[in-house]
């Protein structure tokens, strides 16, 4: 998550990280708890604060998850506070940005109450991207599921051009991927390499789709019919690898998770859990 950087002079708390929270505590001193608690984990940093803590939805059936950095209120209280703070979430909908039941229930669960994004007493946003005015509006302690300009990661083609200018900076580095186009910019190029290439395989992918939604492979030569109907659609289209790595006849990818908490300096801490995913059917170029 995206977390905004405030000008506020620091707390001094301990930690900062309840500073414009909801209070758990009433005008008159008189202590009122929260029905729902939130979970927190001390920090694995020295001098840093703790951070939330998301357990498994109860009927998952998955095994409770155990740490021992989990925060008791005895934790709490050696470090001067009283209770856990009441803490919020908001989510903004817009028509490509729908809500979805698992997010809810994991905020619900995790304690926070959910409030409207205009009261800007949220801890957590989730939504389209930020925008400028609300990125300069947020507090130190908001974060937002977005971090600035990041389709340059999500969309197909800015991602390539992205790749391609780092290429031309650093060939030796970057020769890792296939020759790709941008579409409807690059089709005349796209047919320059294919004449080059008459035996290659080329895959074209739209621009901001997933799930394999809208994707096309050409093996033989590319109908002059066809051609024209992807030069008036924005996409990528990228040399085919036919002969990848297989684990016993089968394709697979692997997803690497990562936490970038700083661009600069640039800091990019690696998940140890990661994800396989194989393909149901063993690989061929067989047409059928």
């Amino acid at each position: 998550m995206f977390s905004a950087v405030g000008s506020e002079e620091e707390p001094s708390a301990p930690w900062g990280w309840f500073v414009g929270l909801a209070s758990s505590s009433s005008s008159t001193g008189s202590k009122k708890e929260p029905k729902m608690k939130i979970g927190l984990l001390a920090s694995v940093f020295v001098g840093r604060p703790p951070v939330l803590f998301f357990d498994y939805e109860p009927t998952s059936g998955a095994k409770a998850r155990e740490s021992n950095r989990r925060m008791l209120d005895e934790d709490l209280a050696a470090h001067g506070f009283e209770s856990r703070p009441k803490m919020y979430f908001t989510i903004q909908t817009t028509k490509d940005v729908h809500e979805y039941t698992a997010v809810v229930n994991t905020f619900q669960l995790g304690g926070l109450y959910r409030t409207g994004v205009n009261t800007n007493k949220w801890s957590v946003y989730w939504g389209p991207h930020p925008t400028p005015d609300m990125l300069r509006a947020m507090n130190p302690f908001q974060k937002a599921n977005h971090f600035p300009a990041s389709w340059h990661l999500g969309r197909k083609d800015l991602l390539w051009k992205n790749c391609y200018r780092m290429r031309r900076q650093f060939p030796k580095d970057f020769n890792i991927m296939p020759n790709g186009f941008v579409f409807p910019d690059d089709i005349q190029a796209w047919a320059q390499a294919r004449e080059q290439n008459p035996s290659a395989m080329w895959i074209w992918k739209p621009q901001n789709l997933s799930c394999g939604k809208g994707i096309r492979i050409f093996i033989d030569k590319v109908p002059p019919a066809t051609e024209k109907k992807l030069s008036q659609k924005p996409g990528v289209v990228q040399r085919y690898v036919d002969n990848p790595m297989l684990v016993n006849g089968y394709k697979f990818d692997l997803r690497v998770y990562v936490v970038v908490s700083s661009f600069d300096p640039l800091k990019v801490y690696i998940n140890n859990e990661g994800l396989v995913r194989i393909a149901t059917e063993k690989y061929s170029l067989d047409r059928d």
